[in-house]
C-alpha cells in the first residue's frame, strides 16, 4: 500500500478549502478503508521535537520566505491558538489566521484511492510543473459549478 499524509487542517481555508468538505472526504475515504487514521505532532516525542528545531532553523535562514505553513503547524503543535503571527511574512497580513490544534494532526489515506477520487486527474496528468498543475485546477474549476461551502452545525 502507499500511503499519503496530510498535515495543516485549516491552513487553506483563506483559499476556499471546506472544513466540511475535507471531513465528508474523510469519511468517504473511511467507507472505502483508505482512512489510515490520525496523530499529533506532540512536542515531547523526540522525532518531534527534533523536526520543531529543524523547521524553526529554516525559518531563521530564509527571512522573507519563511513558510506561513510551517509555521502555523509548528505553532499549533505548541498550543498556540487564534490569530498567533510567529513569523514576518504574516505580521502585516490583513488575513486573519486562526491557529489551531487540528493543524498539527497528521491525516493518514491510501495514496491510489485518494488520487482516484481526483475529479481532475486526467487535467493533471501531464503537468510537468507545480504553474501547469495549478493551472490546470484552475481551468476545471472554471469548468464546473463548485459546491457551496457547506456550515458545520453547532
Amino acid at each position: 500500500m502507499k500511503l499519503v499524509a496530510c498535515v495543516g487542517f485549516g491552513i487553506d481555508a483563506h483559499h476556499g478549502v471546506c472544513h466540511a468538505h475535507f471531513l465528508e472526504n474523510v469519511a468517504a475515504l473511511a467507507k472505502l478503508g483508505a482512512y489510515q487514521g490520525v496523530f499529533a505532532l506532540t512536542p515531547g516525542i523526540r522525532a518531534v521535537d527534533e523536526w520543531l528545531d529543524a523547521v524553526a532553523h529554516v525559518q531563521r535562514h530564509t527571512p522573507g520566505r519563511e513558510s506561513i505553513v510551517c509555521a502555523s503547524i509548528t505553532d499549533a503543535a505548541r498550543g498556540e491558538f487564534g490569530d498567533h503571527r510567529s513569523v514576518p511574512r504574516t505580521r502585516d497580513a490583513e488575513d486573519e489566521l486562526f491557529i489551531n490544534p487540528l493543524m498539527s494532526m497528521v491525516w493518514g489515506f491510501d495514496l491510489d484511492a485518494v488520487a482516484g477520487r481526483v475529479l481532475y486527474r486526467k487535467e493533471i496528468e501531464d503537468a510537468a510543473t507545480p504553474y501547469e498543475v495549478a493551472a490546470a485546477i484552475e481551468a476545471f474549476r472554471d469548468r464546473i459549478a463548485l459546491r457551496p461551502r457547506r456550515a458545520i452545525p453547532g
